[in-house]
């Protein structure tokens, strides 16, 4: 292969050449160039970088050779182009990897790329490298492995690339951990975050020993996408939560379920660990985690499986280790991995974990689901790389050993329990010369005009705070002198509040917390060192104040409860009733209203991770109402194991979300990975986002009503399910809102509707029956690869009748099918984005509108107005606001379409 396109100075790469050189022979050749033999189903994505920016990749890299791994001054950003399916993309892109592997080798050099506009196969980021760097087969069947067994796994694919009209080859597309990620395994988009390493890295090339031990005691949280989070108040609070969770995680303040999804973790740790042999995903400096701002818990992902390895120990042998009392120290000495085993009910989990991989048809079965795509990259990597082998034995062979521990009594509460063998490790680094200090904002009094920071100290000497500037401009001294001592090795760093006087005449802001930087001085020594501060607490424990998911079950101390510890039932007298206080139910229970049964939510919300059964009758329902305050109460039923709620005759009177500090729900009542059934259930004057909210659910709503909305009636995100004979009345904003679902309507009446009738979104599958809509701004809506089938259906006095686009890039075109179509007083019939398909009357809809999302949704959906209400929507306020709502809309708050 030539490689001139890296070695020689005397080739000027002129991109607007190549471009149209490949777009050229694309049209020509169906986009299609130079391919390896066998790989025609493969996709083609073509690289263009100009020879300039070439050369700063090159400088990187040689830089790197020498330093022995990629770090952070020198990963550079240069901009590139992207033919994909006879598109041009903007990107910029840099050398990918910390350590040589990636780009010693300039035949198989790796990169990452982010695309400035659009998504390349719904993906804004990600990298392009050579199979081999993920062991070629090996990590293709790890994430689909991920996927099938329910863990959140990354998009990979191998392509066919190109690299400035050379051919590289096979090449692999990885997706990069962002949102689209989460969103793509059907998880309400939350923050990710991840261990910041570059301590780590830092401590390894100066050849010490034991870096991951050490840099786990400075350790600070760093978010993916800090500048998307900096401007949104959303994200700050998760990034918030999450982050103070794996703080208080790492401080041994928190347990393992506490913090984590404990099912999923213990599933991904014998997944990883114990099946394919490599625990790299589990490791500190590897470590990639979700922030689920619906459960508020963190979910570990996995990537990154490599080589495959046949164990000898199982993971949990190799780390549960007591915790003794090297390890409670509490100001320090921590351990990753052996801390995750410290909580026993993470334990458990594991074993259950080990148990379900026992069975060898666990592994049979999964492997029916690759064929036939496995065999045929088996043959062609057999063609292409003749010295890889995919070594399928080695997953039995773990399998077999999983089984064989079980039986010799590995998980049982008579197995002794050994002594962490690692102390010496600790020892070795006692006597390391420590350098560096941290801090991040703390406050802003404007009051006062003072500024506090608070800073920590992880040097082997003493230092003194000297200044603090402001965008290197504004130079501020301390109040008074600071001095702060030398850390302990391994102790968690103290930080200590500083204060800085800011002249009167400086107008603060928010925004200039990104732009603060600490200088000090080292104890006898004459440099001069400094800090980025960060914009965010590195551990505050206040921060779970008023928090719902590390609090207690507390049913026992309500004298309206009845508890049947043998029936496993916790059941509501009949009667009225006011909680003022968080009602808590634990799993593995049943929560029971009967009929003639009131419950007021007074600044209050009921959390059951039990199914419930509220049954009320025709004539004697079971009420649930809050008292419509300030933090109006909600109802949040969530991972019921499987198990289902049924819920008959109950009416949910002016409930609201469920809140706190800073985590919140969308719906009045929601059900997350809860199967329910609702019958002849009423909705009413429910101040949230959603009146009701079920994600990732099956369900069920027959004879349901939902009625006089704030905003959304109800939301189903990745769901299954059935609405039968159900009624949706005077909805601010959409009656019937589906994402990444497969739902069927049947004999439903919408009326008075602010937005969309029955909206299809994100790959979402609705099959609709005898509909009635009347007064809605869009009758239908089918958007982002969705399909809307419908069959009898009238459509009333509406702004228009039908709507098919694409809103999100890394989605597509949808897909409407309606047949006996009632359509009367319509502004406009149907309008349709070019690429989705609307067959009405079984006759194709010629599209010609472009941007239809933009069209009507312009330039915002609400106004800041709409916006308030949503975000405090509280009675007595919303009536007010909601009238200059509606006084002062006009066609770029809702549709610019009424000409």
């Amino acid at each position: 292969m030539l490689l001139n396109v890296f070695q020689s100075n005397r080739i000027i790469i002129k991109p607007t050449l190549i471009i149209y050189f490949f777009l050229l022979y694309s049209s020509v050749n169906g986009n299609s160039i130079t391919k390896v033999t066998g790989t025609s189903n493969m996709l083609n994505i073509r690289l263009i970088i100009a020879e300039e920016h070439f050369e700063v990749l090159k400088k990187n890299r040689e830089t790197a050779l020498v330093l022995g791994q990629l770090i952070p001054e020198f990963r550079d950003n240069v901009p590139a182009k992207i033919i994909f399916e006879d598109k041009i993309y903007e990107a910029s892109i840099r050398l990918k990897g910390d350590l040589k592997d990636h780009w010693k080798d300039l035949n198989t050099i790796s990169f990452r790329v982010k695309v400035k506009k659009g998504t390349i196969l719904g993906m804004k980021t990600f990298s392009l490298q050579h199979p081999k760097r993920r062991v070629f087969l090996n990590e293709w069947i790890y994430h689909r492995a991920l996927a099938h067994f329910g863990l959140i796994s990354s998009k990979y694919e191998f392509i066919n690339f190109a690299l400035n009209g050379q051919d590289y080859g096979i090449y692999v597309i990885e997706e990069y951990t962002e949102k689209y990620l989460i969103e793509r395994n059907q998880h309400r988009a939350g923050m990710v975050m991840k261990i910041d390493d570059d301590y780590f890295w830092k401590l390894r090339m100066s050849n010490t020993k034991a870096p991951a031990l050490e840099s786990l005691s400075v350790t600070t949280i760093k978010p993916f996408g800090k500048k998307k989070l900096l401007k949104d108040d959303g994200l700050k609070k998760q990034y918030i939560v999450g982050s103070q969770l794996l703080y208080g995680f790492l401080h041994r303040k928190f347990t393992t379920s506490e913090v984590f999804n404990i099912e999923k973790l213990a599933l991904l740790m014998v997944l990883s660990a114990d099946i394919f042999g490599r625990d790299h995903c589990l490791r500190i400096t590897n470590t990639r985690f979700f922030y689920n701002p619906i459960t508020s818990k963190l979910e570990m992902l996995g990537f990154d499986a490599g080589f495959l390895a046949k164990r000898k120990k199982l993971f949990g042998q190799r780390y549960n280790y007591s915790y003794n009392d090297f390890f409670y120290k509490e100001s320090g000495n921590v351990h990753w991995l052996t801390t995750f085993f410290k909580d026993r009910t993470l334990f458990k989990e594991y074993v259950k974990a080990l148990q379900q991989f026992s069975d060898k048809k666990k592994l049979d079965d999964f492997f029916k689901t690759l064929e036939p795509e496995l065999n045929g990259y088996v043959k062609l990597f057999k063609k292409h790389f003749p010295k890889y082998r995919f070594k399928k034995n080695i997953l039995y062979a773990n399998q077999a050993l999983i089984k064989k521990e079980l039986s010799n009594g590995f998980g049982s509460e008579k197995q002794p329990i050994t002594e962490f063998p690692g102390k010496k490790l600790f020892q070795t680094g006692l006597k390391w010369q420590r350098k560096g200090a941290k801090g991040y904002f703390y406050d802003y009094n404007s009051s006062n005009d003072i500024l506090t920071l608070k800073v920590g100290n992880y040097s082997s000497k003493p230092i003194s705070i000297t200044k603090c500037t402001i965008n290197s401009e504004l130079v501020l001294k301390p109040e008074k002198q600071q001095k702060l001592t030398a850390r302990i090795p391994y102790d968690f760093i103290n930080y200590k509040a500083i204060s800085f006087k800011l002249p009167q005449q400086f107008v603060w802001s928010d925004k200039l917390i990104d732009k603060l930087k600490i200088s000090y001085s080292v104890k006898g020594d004459d440099k001069k060192y400094s800090f980025k501060v960060l914009p965010f607490p590195v551990f505050e424990e206040n921060t779970f104040k008023d928090d719902l998911f590390r609090q207690k079950p507390n049913y026992n101390q309500f004298s309206f409860l009845k508890v049947d510890e043998e029936q496993k039932t916790i059941t509501f007298k009949s009667g009225q009733h006011e909680l003022k206080e968080h009602l808590i139910i634990p799993p593995n229970y049943t929560l029971i209203i009967n009929k003639e049964t009131t419950i007021t939510l007074k600044n209050s919300h009921l959390i059951s991770y039990s199914p419930v059964q509220f049954i009320g009758s025709k004539r004697k329902k079971v009420i649930i109402k809050s008292t419509q305050e300030e933090n109006s109460g909600g109802v949040f039923i969530l991972q019921t194991n499987g198990a289902s709620s049924v819920l008959k005759h109950v009416n949910f009177l002016g409930l609201g979300r469920p809140k706190t500090t800073y985590w919140e729900l969308t719906g009045a009542v929601t059900f997350y990975e809860a199967p329910v059934l609702l019958t002849d259930c009423q909705f009413s004057n429910n101040q949230s986002e959603d009146a009701l909210n079920i994600v990732r659910s099956n369900f069920e709503m027959n004879n349901c009503i939902i009625q006089n909305t704030f905003s959304d009636a109800f939301d189903a995100d990745f769901c299954d399910g059935k609405i039968i004979n159900s009624n949706f009345l005077n909805c601010r904003n959409d009656a019937i809102d589906v994402s990444g679902s497969t739902i069927n309507i049947q004999n439903v009446v919408i009326k008075e509707i602010g937005d969309k009738g029955i909206s299809s979104g994100e790959n979402s599958k609705v099959k609709a029956k005898n509909v009635t809509i009347q007064k809605a701004t869009i009758g239908v809506a089918a958007k982002d690869l969705s399909s809307l089938i419908i069959n009898d259906v009238i459509i009333e006095n509406s702004k228009i009748g039908i709507a098919g686009y694409q809103k999100k890039s890394e989605y597509g075109p949808s897909n409407i099918v309606i047949t006996n179509l009632k359509q009367q007083s319509n502004n406009i019939l149907h309008l349709v984005e070019k690429k989705s398909v609307l067959n009405l009357e079984n006759q194709k809809i010629i599209a010609t509108t472009q941007n239809l999302y933009n069209f009507l949704y312009k330039p915002k959906k609400y106004s800041k107005l709409k916006k308030y209400i949503n975000k405090y929507p509280t009675s007595k306020r919303h009536k007010l606001l909601d009238e200059l709502f509606e006084k002062n809309k006009n066609t770029s708050d809702i549709l610019s379409i009424d000409k």
